[in-house]
């Protein structure tokens, strides 16, 4: 396609960017851009075609940001040039000519989000008649899966030291699409081939005299620990703010920008699997005080209809 084919559509102050249809013409999602500034953590985006939801896509942790700014974007790569690197160059967001491409920009609690002066959607028109059966179109049985689970660990201790393990079973995750979770069993005509991990951690109201002191991310399949299934150690995640702070860096972090994520290299859990992910969580306290600690763990992963 060349580049009189190219198109633009701007967001509304409502959290929507909309692709409409037109008789004869096709249309392909190419990259959506919006300003991390404009986003708070735990913002989300729903991607609709016609009247049925592909997927929702985490776009903002505490500390972690899963989108680009058209500028930071400049070289064609943001959130949806990271689910071709995942998932094949062939994978799009199309829409026939009957079809709307809806692009929704959602708070946690589900209200929309102003991104009318900060974001663009960029898409291209194409020919009519396409295979609506492939990944990311309107009828296609299998879908890109990106649930974020957490886990929230609140604090109200005297003189203590307080070591848990936590089950991430909070999930947010587009009606009708499994909520992929702590304890979740792989239905026996499914699986799972997970591609990424993101992890982060937020001090949500820490005060003086509590120390989060250390925090660790386990992932299992059945009895197999990701990553570390010799010493069960799990993923150390840094949660202080200071930058002094000695422990590793959390290598399921993300960079858009430098194109960097934690690959989980095509992993397959299989059908009648059971998936288990937590947080072990330990707090160092001197004095009387309150505080609490999330865990954010982000997994992309295609939902596969066997048969």
């Amino acid at each position: 396609m060349s580049l009189e084919n190219k198109r633009i559509v701007y967001g509304d102050g409502s959290g929507n960017i909309v692709i409409p249809k037109e008789t004869g013409l096709a249309h392909r999602l190419l990259e959506v851009f919006i300003d991390p500034a404009a986003l708070i953590k735990r913002d989300y985006m729903d991607i609709q075609v016609g009247t049925v939801g592909i997927t929702r896509i985490p776009l903002k942790t505490r500390h972690l940001n899963l989108i680009n700014s058209a500028i930071q974007g400049g070289d064609g790569f943001g959130v949806m040039g990271l689910i071709r690197q995942l998932y094949g160059n062939d994978v799009y967001v199309e829409a026939d000519e009957d079809e709307d491409i809806s692009i929704m920009i959602r708070a946690e609690d589900g209200t929309g989000r102003n991104i009318a002066p900060y974001s663009i959607a960029v898409y291209e028109i194409i020919p009519t008649g396409i295979d609506k059966t492939l990944l990311m179109r309107s009828k296609c049985e299998d879908h890109i899966i990106v649930p974020r689970m957490w886990v929230k660990a609140v604090r109200d201790v005297v003189s203590t030291v307080k070591d848990e393990v936590l089950p991430l079973n909070q999930v947010n995750q587009m009606q009708g699409l499994p909520e992929v979770k702590d304890g979740y069993v792989v239905p026996t005509a499914i699986e799972y081939g997970f591609k990424a991990l993101v992890l982060d951690s937020d001090p949500l109201e820490s005060v003086a005299e509590i120390t989060f002191d250390a925090t660790t991310f386990h992932m299992k399949d059945m009895t197999f620990e990701f990553f570390d299934p010799v010493g069960m150690r799990g993923i150390d995640l840094q949660v202080e703010e200071d930058a002094t702070a000695t422990r590793p860096t959390n290598i399921a972090s993300i960079d858009l920008i430098g194109k960097k994520y934690l690959s989980l290299e095509d992993y397959i859990l299989k059908g009648g699997h059971e998936l288990t992910v937590n947080a072990r969580i330990k707090t160092v306290t001197d004095a009387a005080g309150k505080g609490s600690e999330q865990v954010d763990a982000i997994l992309f992963s295609l939902m596969h209809v066997i048969g």
